[in-house]
C-alpha cells in the first residue's frame, strides 16, 4: 500500500554506498498537537537523485511504501542462542512540494494526520474501490513504479464493456480489480520465466 506523509524537510543526508546499493535518507519534521516528530524516509538506488531538487525548510509530501526484510543469515546472542533480526524501511517512491520554501513549522497541513493511505476512493465508489483496488495499485507500483498513465492504459486494455470499449474505472467492480491484479502478476511471472529482466526484478524500478 502507498502512503503519504506531509511535513517540513529537516535534513537531507548524503548518499551512502553510491557505487553499489545506494541509499539516501531524508528527515521530515511533522508538527501536531503532541509536538514535533522527525521521520526518516529512504530512497534507494536511482531514486536517491530526487532529493537534489529540495532544500531544508521546504514543505513537502512524501509518498512511500513500507518495506521489511528478515535477516538472511544466522545470528547468535551473547549466550550463543540463535537470533533473528528484522529490518523496516519507509521507501520513498515520490516527493512533491506543498508550498513556499523556508517554512519552519505550523502549516495547516503539518497538523493533519501524519500518514494516510494514498489514492483513497470517494465515498460514493468506496464499495467497489476498496482493498482489491489498493492491491492492484500496489502490485503495479512494485512492478512499474509511479507510471499512472501506464496503469490506466493497462486497466483500460483489460477491462472492457460488452461493446469492446474500455469500461470507466469508476464503475469497476471488485471482480474487475481482481482481474487487474491477476493480470499484473501473470505478466510479471511470464517475463521472469522468459529469462528477461522484468521491471519487477530490476532494482532501479523498485522502491529499494
Amino acid at each position: 500500500m502507498v502512503y503519504e506523509y506531509m511535513g517540513v524537510v529537516h535534513e537531507i543526508q548524503p548518499t551512502v554506498n553510491p557505487d553499489t546499493f545506494a541509499k539516501r535518507n531524508i528527515i521530515i519534521k511533522h508538527t501536531d498537537d503532541y509536538g514535533d516528530t522527525f521521520a526518516t524516509f529512504t530512497a534507494f538506488k536511482g531514486k536517491t537523485a530526487m532529493f537534489e531538487e529540495y532544500q531544508v525548510g521546504e514543505r513537502v509530501k512524501v509518498r512511500f511504501v513500507v518495506r521489511g526484510a528478515k535477516q538472511g543469515w544466522a545470528g547468535k546472542d551473547k549466550n550463543g542462542n540463535p537470533t533473528t533480526k528484522y529490518f523496516t524501511d519507509l521507501a520513498v517512491i515520490g516527493l512533491e512540494r506543498m508550498g513556499g520554501a523556508n517554512a519552519a513549522s505550523g502549516y495547516p497541513s503539518d497538523r493533519s494526520p501524519a500518514a494516510t493511505p494514498a489514492r483513497k476512493p470517494a465515498p460514493a465508489v468506496q464499495h467497489i474501490q476498496g482493498a482489491t483496488m489498493q492491491t492492484a495499485i500496489a502490485e503495479w507500483t512494485a512492478w512499474k513504479g509511479e507510471d499512472k498513465a501506464g496503469f490506466a492504459a493497462f486497466c483500460q486494455g483489460l477491462i472492457k464493456l460488452p461493446d469492446g470499449n474500455p469500461k470507466p474505472s469508476k464503475t469497476y467492480t471488485v471482480a474487475d480489480w481482481g482481474a487487474v491484479v491477476n493480470a499484473i502478476r501473470d505478466a510479471v511471472a511470464k517475463t521472469v520465466a522468459g529469462g528477461a529482466t522484468s521491471p519487477a526484478t530490476d532494482p532501479d524500478e523498485m522502491p529499494w
